[in-house]
């Protein structure tokens, strides 16, 4: 699957972090559109798919929400 992500952040190690540290780990709040879009990231970001090839995800958009450092991680 290729995804194109849009960041909040404009430094590149920002986009790292944010990548490293809260792609992939959604909040607890489930969403699935009826699109097949559903939540990727830990700001709330959702993948919106793009393209479908055998009915799997090919491409794809994820806008992450807010920026690396407003996370409120304990």
């Amino acid at each position: 699957m290729k995804i194109l992500h849009a960041f909040q952040e404009e430094a590149k190690r920002d986009m790292r972090q944010h990548m490293q540290y809260w792609f992939g780990h959604p909040t607890n709040e489930e969403y699935v559109g009826t699109d097949g879009s559903y939540m990727v990231c830990y700001c709330g970001g959702i993948l919106v798919p793009l393209e479908w090839e055998d009915g799997e995800i090919s491409v794809g958009a994820v806008w992450h929400e807010r920026d690396f450092e407003d996370r409120n991680v304990n």
